[in-house]
């Protein structure tokens, strides 16, 4: 990973200590047996669904086209905020920074000495936020189009959910960290009408590995494939939910929730967030108002050339 980062003209996951196994640029450092080992190491696999629910979705997989049928297609992805009705994890929609990110792009603000202040960094705006309590566990990233081979899915399920699961993994470590082999956060990317699950871990307790799906699941878009197609995408929803309460049920029945000792400092057990500092728009400001300048003073000395007798 070191090699790799090391290496990188841009901003990799890697800087991060977030280890993505189905990342093709890591074949280049591990040989096929040893990504297979990452892939397989204490994975986690999506809970089946019980046998009633199972039966209830079978009920519909030889439905004619109905009314009913075209409004579902039209919903799309509305079922999952609907599976969390009746859960204690809250679902917010449209736009919600994450605070977790936030706190992690903060952690190096101090109070002003020969230097001001620097201002406060506002987290990443997701646009579905998922969380228990006050911990953030799960966000989740849409796109219009269904091009998932497109920059903007490659960049939010490659770069974008990852960091965001991580700094949702650092905020719980910071208060649990005894339950750092236990913890996992979770992502979705949504691509027009298809839907990849991310889930984050740290089994050997060093790096933050990444579980994906090898394929997006895809929405149907034929009304008589409706629930054989659909099926899949809710068993992942709800299989998503009874891991999201696992973690829940961790984090409720933790022993350790904090230290009283001053003298020791709160310091994460694994890296944090790698959070590069760009300087783009200070230097454009400054050349803007050097250019500002430049112009004013010509601009002076055209008026006071006209007014010169």
């Amino acid at each position: 990973m070191e090699e790799l980062a090391l290496k990188c003209a841009y901003e990799h996951p890697g800087h991060s200590l977030i280890l993505d196994p189905s990342d093709k640029n890591w074949e280049k450092y591990f040989t096929t047996e040893e990504l297979a080992e990452i892939r397989s190491f204490k994975a986690q696999s999506i809970p089946s669904m019980p046998m009633n629910l199972e039966t209830y979705l079978g009920l519909y997989l030889n439905k004619k086209r109905t009314q009913s049928e075209a409004d579902i297609l039209r919903q799309v992805w509305g079922f999952i905020d609907h599976c969390y009705d009746e859960s204690d994890i809250a679902v917010s929609l449209g736009e919600k920074g994450s605070r977790s990110l936030s706190e992690d792009r903060n952690n190096d603000r101090s109070i002003a000495t020969v230097a001001p202040m620097q201002r406060k960094e506002v987290g990443t705006k997701v646009d579905i936020l998922f969380t228990f309590c006050d911990y953030e566990l799960v966000t989740a990233e849409a796109g219009k189009s269904s091009d998932v081979s497109s920059t903007k899915t490659f960049q939010e399920s490659g770069i974008k959910c990852p960091k965001t699961m991580k700094s949702m993994f650092n905020n719980l470590l910071m208060r649990y960290p005894n339950t750092l082999r236990q913890l996992s956060t979770f992502g979705f990317v949504l691509s027009g009408l298809n839907i990849n699950l991310l889930i984050m871990d740290s089994p050997s307790g060093h790096v933050c590995r990444i579980s994906k799906l090898p394929q997006f699941l895809q929405y149907p878009t034929i009304p008589a494939r409706l629930m054989r197609d659909l099926s899949l995408s809710i068993k992942l929803v709800w299989g998503t939910k009874k891991l999201m309460e696992n973690v829940t049920n961790k984090i409720t029945n933790a022993s350790n929730i904090g230290s009283l000792d001053f003298t020791k400092p709160t310091t994460l057990p694994i890296p944090p967030l790698f959070n590069p500092t760009t300087t783009t728009k200070k230097n454009q400001r400054k050349r803007s108002n050097n250019n500002n300048s430049k112009c004013q003073k010509l601009s002076d000395q055209t008026n006071s050339s006209e007014t010169d007798p």
